[in-house]
């Protein structure tokens, strides 16, 4: 197996299944490369992060993990928030982007914004009704 530290290319024989480095120093520089990283992202890329385009394309990666269709371009998309774009969060007194009933695909029509608690409220009681139906 490959050493998995990129600036070694030395060949090793894994011991553990979870062994990914031929020594500790391999790891150990891997892992100082990565927190090097991480810390120039949260120094130079915070600004980014609270974007628009960033929280869009986190919304829409969110939707597909949950199985739900996101059909909203990123215009439709920043028209439905841009007035609000301030009150965004996930406190239960911010903005969140709901879909009538929980149902359907993010898309225009369907979707409009409300506190996060109403929205956790309706979603409780959408759960409890279709308990009962049952």
């Amino acid at each position: 197996m490959d050493c998995s530290n990129p600036e070694c290319s030395t060949e090793f024989e894994q011991v553990k299944p979870w062994q990914r480095f031929c020594q500790t120093k391999c790891k150990r520089r891997v892992r100082t490369l990565e927190k090097r990283e991480a810390e120039y992202k949260a120094k130079y890329m915070s600004e980014y992060s609270k974007g628009p385009r960033f929280r869009y394309n986190v919304q829409k990666q969110t939707a597909k993990r949950r199985g739900i269709e996101f059909l909203l371009s990123f215009n439709q998309w920043w028209e439905i928030w841009q007035g609000s774009w301030e009150q965004r969060g996930k406190h239960k007194d911010d903005l969140a982007m709901c879909r009538y009933g929980d149902v359907g695909a993010y898309e225009v029509g369907n979707v409009y914004l409300d506190t996060v608690s109403n929205n956790s409220k309706l979603n409780r009681e959408l759960q409890l009704r279709s308990q009962y139906e049952y």
